[in-house]
């Protein structure tokens, strides 16, 4: 296998993609498409980010896909070709539900395969904070430029169950100041700010994932901007995942120089999975239990 900046070049295999759906809790059908594979050496399943669509990460999926491992993606409530209204992604809980029922059906189809769990900005949220309240025995957790400077007030926290308004942040958190030109006439992309809503339910969780971070034990790689390098490495640095790294770069996720490296890293944690010993998972099952 040859590394190069177009991606990582495989055996020339056929490539191929279903489009489906999955019914969420509350009756929505979210669209997913996924890349399948016959023989996979491992499953991946990505969140993308706020504004995003599941298709501004076709080129990583191909990858994957031509690396061996079978995909999931798809979009997220309120999100590309997902019912909802557009950029509410609704409760955090709801997101991570989602979430959930993606991982079922992956583990269903490829029973006893590694699973990795990749996700971007709010989608590295959702996936983050999955990993923490479930303990999940997987192969690795990917996380992507999370948004831990989202921050809200003390007034709107308490006054959360009102918030319906919408709340401007940084800019940073528009996808097409994440993406490059090519993206920027996607008509899927959705360029407004978050609700204030959103962002009280964000704080929450980042919160709660500084506090417990001692409790996400599975391998781990994160990637981080230099600016904000200081909260993620305390994130980092407070996880007990018993093999982490942590890489800063200011590209998308989508950008070969970031995401060769992270299929490189998922496919030295395959053989660790194998081999991972029986006593860590037995302590994973005793933690679950924990609420987040």
């Amino acid at each position: 296998m040859v590394a190069t900046r177009q991606g990582i070049v495989g055996c020339f295999m056929k490539r191929k993609t279903v489009q489906e759906t999955i019914e969420t809790c509350d009756g929505l059908d979210l669209f997913c498409e996924t890349y399948p594979v016959d023989e996979p050496q491992g499953v991946a399943i990505i969140s993308h980010g706020f504004g995003e669509h599941c298709g501004v990460y076709k080129s990583l999926a191909d990858a994957l896909q031509d690396q061996n491992f079978a995909v999931f993606t798809y979009d997220l409530r309120g999100h590309g070709k997902s019912p909802g209204e557009r950029g509410d992604f609704g409760s955090l809980g709801d997101v991570v539900d989602d979430l959930e029922l993606l991982v079922a059906r992956a583990n269903e189809r490829y029973e006893s395969k590694p699973l990795f769990l990749l996700g971007h900005n709010i989608g590295g949220s959702i996936a983050a904070i999955y990993t923490v309240k479930t303990r999940p025995h997987i192969g690795g957790l990917l996380l992507s430029h999370l948004p831990f400077h989202i921050e809200s007030s003390s007034v709107q926290r308490i006054i959360k169950p009102l918030l319906k308004v919408f709340l401007p942040i940084e800019s940073e958190h528009k996808a097409q100041d994440f993406l490059g030109a090519v993206q920027a006439n996607d008509e899927l992309l959705h360029h407004q700010a978050l609700t204030m809503m959103a962002t009280v339910e964000l704080d929450e969780g980042h919160h709660r994932l500084q506090r417990k971070g001692d409790q996400l034990v599975c391998p781990l790689y994160v990637v981080c901007k230099k600016s904000h390098g200081a909260e993620h490495q305390r994130f980092f640095d407070r996880t007990l995942s018993y093999s982490k790294e942590i890489a800063l770069h200011d590209m998308h996720p989508s950008a070969p120089s970031v995401f060769e490296p992270m299929i490189a890293w998922m496919a030295k944690r395959v053989p660790e999975f194998e081999s991972m010993d029986e006593a860590v998972e037995d302590d994973d099952t005793e933690l679950s239990a924990r609420s987040f």
